[in-house]
């Protein structure tokens, strides 16, 4: 026995009884040793039973072995066979082959350990690959495109409801299985797959066990030697019955939603329109008594007065709900033409200026100079933009100020912006803005009247018209509303 030095000088531990040899090399006395010289013939033992034991059934003993025989006759294959790496006769021995035998002996040891090591790391993630595909109920296969062989794994037998014992993996055994009218798309597929070099995926149809009608997801990949020829595909199924089950339910319920949705919509407009009548009767006559002669008493004007302002407020809920009705059921219809920004905000300062001053608040607008027009619908624009200015004076702080002002953000977008000085409002309450029915007002301590629609009607106007719609709040400054819309370039001056 010996060890190897970094100057090429040996070192041995020698003993002349196999067992002894066996101990000293397990323990690694004077060790680990870089190569074991074995007697073939030993007084307690011969090389076969050092070997066998040395290996201890595993391929490879713990280091290399070279046995030494004591004549020609000695079969060296078998030795080989048994774990030794080398074998020399006895006859044959010279310091230089000695030397080269056991060098090569090591060299070679350390080859198999490393091709050892590789076999076990792949064999290892083959089995986590497979552990991996069982445990997700994945069914897998492999076809030889030259031979036409095929493998399959239990699942996929399974699957397809064959009996593994008795039905041999096959292009044709899985090709019964489809669906007819299934068949000659999917082959398509794979065809396309083949000829292009590209993975393949597919949904279809197939009878299963005891004929159970499955959906089935299928993933393939082609793989090809260097002259570019197909040698096989491998791939996975995976059984999506219950995923198309529930796609299908989800489907039927969009439908009927969306239908239920377009009911609701044709019944809001239709009530809308029914209501109009009696409450333009309600309205007019509670007018006529307003103005009548004589002049009602103080006591009947008040009670006039709660008439007319319910009036009015519910023919407004009743004209947002037409509104939202209309959007929702596409039934609205927009003009978008070129429209002076000026012009519109001109006509807005008119209309909402009373307003202002009933509620002590200061208006500034800028306007631009030279003007310019944006793709819009003008009555829509106004309407989006009196409902903004409406909530700004409407949840002002009393002498507040709101500020209107308009700017080219892009070549192609201008972007017109209204600001108030009133209480802000908290991030967490930013979300909700544009929902229909929440009301801005029920954030504050004096209740604003208002239906919460007008916003949830005014994003989706401009959304209509083509811009976008945002909003920016401080707690204690106020809230900046923006939109911004398409500037039509060809009008500007």
């Amino acid at each position: 026995m010996l060890l190897r030095g970094s100057d090429r000088r040996y070192r041995f531990t020698e003993t002349e009884l196999g067992a002894e040899g066996l101990r000293i090399v397990r323990e690694k006395q004077d060790g680990p040793f870089d190569c074991v010289l074995l007697d073939y013939y030993l007084p307690d033992m011969n090389g076969d039973d050092v070997l066998e034991a040395l290996c201890n059934g595993e391929e490879l003993p713990p280091c290399p072995v070279v046995v030494v025989t004591g004549s020609d006759r000695e079969d060296g294959a078998k030795l080989l066979r048994m774990g030794a790496q080398d074998y020399i006769g006895k006859n044959w021995i010279t310091p230089g082959s000695l030397t080269r035998i056991v060098e090569n002996a090591t060299e070679r040891y350390k080859l198999l350990i490393e091709r050892n090591r590789t076999h076990e790391m792949l064999y290892e993630k083959e089995e986590r690959l497979r552990l991996a595909l069982d445990a997700g109920a994945m069914a897998t296969w492999d076809w030889d495109i030259a031979s036409g062989a095929m493998n399959w794994n239990n699942k996929l037998y399974e699957l397809l409801g064959y009996n593994q014992g008795t039905m041999s993996a096959s292009y044709e055994a899985w090709a019964r299985r489809l669906y007819p009218e299934d068949l000659p798309r999917i082959e398509a597929i794979i065809q396309e797959s083949l000829e292009q070099g590209i993975d393949y995926r597919a949904d279809y149809r197939i009878f299963g066990k005891n004929d159970a009608k499955l959906w089935i997801e299928a993933r393939g990949r082609f793989e090809y030697d260097k002259a570019g020829k197909n040698l096989r595909c491998y791939g996975v199924m995976l059984d999506i019955t219950e995923r198309k089950r529930i796609e299908s339910e989800l489907i039927n319920v969009m439908l009927l939603a969306d239908q239920a949705n377009r009911a609701k919509s044709d019944f809001l407009s239709s009530m809308s329109h029914e209501l109009r009548t009696p409450l333009n009767a309600i309205l007019g006559f509670a007018q006529l008594l307003e103005s009548g002669s004589p002049q009602p008493m103080p006591g009947q004007k008040a009670r006039i007065d709660k008439i007319i302002q319910a009036g009015w407020y519910l023919l407004a809920l009743i004209n947002e709900i037409l509104d939202l009705a209309s959007i929702e059921s596409g039934k609205l219809r927009l003009s978008l033409e070129p429209v002076s920004v000026n012009d519109i905000l001109s006509d807005c300062q008119t209309m909402i200026e009373l307003q202002a001053q009933k509620n002590s608040i200061s208006l500034n607008f800028f306007l631009l100079d030279p003007p310019c027009f944006v793709k819009s619908d003008p009555t829509r624009l106004k309407q989006v933009l009196i409902n903004l200015l409406s909530n700004a004076i409407k949840y002002n702080r009393e002498h507040g100020t709101v500020e209107v002002k308009y700017s080219t953000v892009t070549p192609e977008h201008i972007r017109i912006s209204i600001k108030d000085s009133g209480i802000g409002l908290p991030p967490e309450k930013m979300a909700f803005l544009f929902e229909p029915f929440n009301r801005l007002g029920q954030l504050t301590n004096s209740p604003k009247d208002g239906t919460g629609i007008g916003l949830a009607i005014t994003k989706q106007l401009v959304e209509l018209m083509g811009g976008t719609i945002g909003v920016e709040c401080t707690v204690g400054q106020g809230c900046e509303f923006w939109i911004e819309l398409a500037q039509d370039i060809t009008s500007c001056r």
